[in-house]
């Protein structure tokens, strides 16, 4: 059973209990984190995480899963992947994308292709957990696998 306090946009913290199974098998991109998840209320702040990336380079699904997005969120390309009912992980700051609404992606397959995140070549990734940003590194940072988190209800 794992405890995390996540924030919300508005400001109120809630603390979300679930059984992580199995956690990402992949990083996105290769390279290290330049930038941390530092959320603040009314959807200010950072809500994931930033991973350098030479410009251009392969972005790869994570996990396998369904694409529910991919389009430009404020002229910026983003792709969603819904990796089960719960859990949701967002690429952002693509330069551009290779997949459509309704893919079905397998862990390693690639979404698009990194550009710039906050000026600095990176990618920008975000998971959710319900309608909780959640910090991704504890995801990031497991032993091969997927993620599977289980609410505890």
């Amino acid at each position: 059973m794992v405890h995390t306090v996540v924030a919300t946009p508005y400001g109120a913290a809630m603390t979300i209990s679930f059984v992580l199974a199995l956690c990402l098998v992949l990083s996105p991109v290769d390279g290290p984190v330049i930038a941390g998840f530092e959320p603040s209320p009314g959807y200010s702040g950072h809500w994931g995480v930033d991973i350098a990336a030479d410009p251009g380079s392969e972005v790869r699904a994570p996990a396998a899963g369904v694409i529910t997005f991919a389009g430009q969120v404020a002229g910026m390309k983003s792709v969603t992947i819904r990796l089960d009912e719960e859990v949701r992980v967002s690429l952002s700051y693509l330069s551009s994308t290779e997949v459509a609404v309704g893919d079905r992606v397998e862990a390693g397959a690639m979404v698009g292709r990194s550009g710039l995140a906050h000026g600095e070549h990176a990618l920008h990734v975000s998971v959710r957990v319900g309608g909780a940003y959640v910090d991704p590194i504890p995801y990031l940072s497991c032993p091969r696998g997927t993620i599977r988190l289980l609410p505890d209800r």
